[in-house]
C-alpha cells in the first residue's frame, strides 16, 4: 500500500523496549524480535510506543474481530462496528484521566 512510516504500539513495556534498543536480545523474546527487526527494513521509519492496557481496548477488540473473521490484514472498507464502539470509549476513558 505504499506506507514509508510506521507506528506500533503495544502494551508490553518489556517488549517495546527492546524493540527501541538496537543491541541484540537474549531473552526469550528474540526471535520475535529478530522477526520484527527484518520487517521494520521495509519502512523508512518506525516508531515503537508504549500503550498502557486501559487505553488498548480497540487493538485487542480489532484482533477479535479479525479473528473472528478469519481473516488478517488491512480493513480498507472501515473498520467494524465493535471496533468503533471501543475506539470511542478509549478515547471518552482517557479524557477523563488525569
Amino acid at each position: 500500500m505504499g506506507f514509508q512510516c510506521l507506528l506500533v504500539e503495544g502494551d508490553s513495556l518489556l517488549v517495546i523496549k527492546k524493540l527501541k534498543d538496537l543491541g541484540e536480545d537474549k531473552l526469550i523474546l528474540r526471535a520475535i524480535i529478530t522477526h520484527i527487526r527484518v520487517l521494520e527494513k521495509h519502512f523508512e521509519k518506525v516508531h515503537y510506543l508504549f500503550v498502557p492496557h486501559w487505553i488498548n481496548g480497540a487493538a485487542h477488540t480489532l484482533a477479535m474481530e479479525g479473528r473472528r473473521r478469519q481473516f488478517s490484514g488491512i480493513w480498507v472498507d472501515g473498520v467494524p462496528g465493535p471496533v468503533l464502539m471501543i475506539v470511542e470509549k478509549d478515547r471518552a476513558d482517557q479524557l477523563q484521566r488525569p
